[in-house]
């Protein structure tokens, strides 16, 4: 039986200062590059461009938002004016474009996953030290997670012993022109793994500790038109001993994700889709629910904008670094291993 729940609206993480010096180019106007587009228009930045090589898309962006637009970095590079930017391309392309924007001088905010290799990681690292670089791991921005790591770090639970992970949904429903599109191949980002899997365990790496072994299972079971994995179901152990649980299908009808932490004293619970946290201390007879929202999913995207701008001014700011991003790729790299070997692999720190 739950208690009778209240209601949170978690203040912005950032003042609502308009940041009329930065401006913002977005590389890639596909979906995510739009939306990021649309939440730093929202904030009040001084400007937002776009990249966008195809000429149809590029000119309906532009239109849509009225907007600057570019086919290529070397026109936008040509106005000038740009002082940070989103890349928003398919997974293999980030490292290189990013190599690129940071030798430009722009601070940076790169979507996940960082890569799907980790070719020229030393090259991007060499420039962690000179801007303000970032990994769009959205999910940290969201306010149940982040009121699971205050709880947390709060100290009064005690320290993570054990975790489940529990998300899924329709894919072919949710987007059906999967088959068309970046999550159709592992080399180009897809699969569950790279695509959804990698949010959840960045995540759990936020709040409990850097994962340090994994082992996966994971198979196409429901998706068609594609060889990549929808079902994924894995064990990792993070670090200070916690053991999580995942479970991922992309087939299932309803739509649900969720954290669940067993603490020394109690337990925490982030239930995503209904934007509530759930407490269970030791001894209580009942889980105690607060409720954060309704949301809408741009809501989440305009606070890691915030939080973006913070780290150029500075700040501190709960968005993933490039290190935390590195992890993360070694993770993945690890989870599609697993899952072609059945063996527990070890993530590279």
């Amino acid at each position: 039986m739950l208690t009778s729940t209240s209601s949170v609206t978690p203040p912005d993480p950032s003042p609502n200062t308009p940041f009329l010096m930065t401006n913002i180019l977005i590389v890639g106007a596909g979906g995510i590059g739009e939306r990021h587009l649309r939440c730093f228009q929202k904030i009040g930045v001084g400007r937002v461009g776009i990249v966008e090589s195809h000429p149809e898309r590029r000119a309906l962006i532009a239109s849509r938002y009225q907007c600057p637009s570019y086919a290529t970095w070397n026109e936008a590079q040509a106005d000038g004016s740009w002082t940070a930017a989103v890349v928003a391309t398919p997974a293999q392309t980030h490292i290189p474009i990013a190599i690129d924007l940071l030798q430009a001088g722009l601070d940076l905010l790169i979507e996940k996953p960082l890569s799907v290799s980790p070719d020229r990681l030393e090259e991007l690292k060499a420039f962690d030290v000179k801007r303000a670089i970032r990994v769009a791991y959205v999910y940290r921005h969201m306010a149940p997670v982040a009121e699971l790591k205050h709880l947390l770090d709060n100290g009064d639970f005690g320290q993570p012993l054990s975790a489940q992970v529990a998300c899924g949904e329709d894919f072919s429903k949710a987007r059906p022109d999967y088959a068309s599109l970046y999550y159709a191949r592992h080399e180009t980002g897809g699969g569950a793994i790279q695509d959804v899997l990698t949010h959840f365990v960045n995540a759990m790496d936020w709040l409990v500790g850097p994962a340090q072994a994994i082992h996966c299972l994971a198979a196409n079971r429901k998706l068609k038109d594609v060889s990549v994995e929808d079902t994924v179901s894995c064990s990792i152990r993070h670090a200070g001993g916690c053991i999580a649980n995942y479970y991922l299908s992309q087939g299932q009808a309803p739509e649900e994700s969720s954290f669940t932490i067993h603490c020394e004293n109690g337990s925490l619970r982030a239930d995503l889709t209904t934007a509530r946290v759930l407490t269970f201390s030791a001894g209580s007879p009942e889980w105690i629910p607060i409720q954060f929202g309704p949301f809408e999913r741009d809501d989440f995207y305009i606070r890691q904008a915030h939080a973006f701008l913070a780290a150029i001014k500075g700040e501190s700011d709960p968005s993933c670094t490039l290190a935390e991003a590195i992890h993360s790729l070694q993770g993945n790299i690890a989870a599609l291993a697993s899952a072609q070997t059945n063996q527990l692999m070890e993530i590279k720190s």
